[in-house]
């Protein structure tokens, strides 16, 4: 073999070591992933309590053979009107249900951190006429 392809073959295994090496550092990375924010998609039939306060609790239940869940709101905790709306008060978006429970399958997206249990965000998906 001609020092061409000795020094070709060296620098094909250099190469190989280094993404081997870059998998290995990767992969164990991946394995340590952490759920910062989980969501529930239900409708507002699913909603068995809104919050009474700023700071209250939001009473859910995610399908009909689930336990209730209740989750925390409090003065950080963003509503909206439809994903891309924006942030609206607590009253409002509750006053705007109120209008909506004849409506069927309007959809509730509640984002909240799992370790604390409480909701980040409350997305009323319907679309402003």
């Amino acid at each position: 073999m001609n020092n061409n392809m000795r020094n070709l073959t060296i620098n094909t295994r250099v190469k190989l070591a280094a993404i081997a090496i870059t998998w290995a550092m990767v992969l164990p990375a991946q394995a340590g992933l952490i759920a910062v924010e989980q969501a529930y998609e239900i409708t507002t039939a699913q909603v068995e309590r809104w919050p009474l306060g700023e700071t209250g609790t939001l009473v859910l239940r995610s399908c009909n053979s689930c336990e209730s869940v209740a989750l925390r709101v409090d003065l950080a905790t963003h509503y909206r009107l439809g994903m891309s709306g924006a942030n609206i008060t607590r009253a409002e978006l509750v006053r705007m249900q109120a209008t909506l429970n004849d409506r069927e399958g309007t959809r509730v997206y509640v984002f909240y951190r799992p370790e604390s249990g409480v909701a980040t965000r409350v997305i009323l998906d319907i679309e402003i006429e």
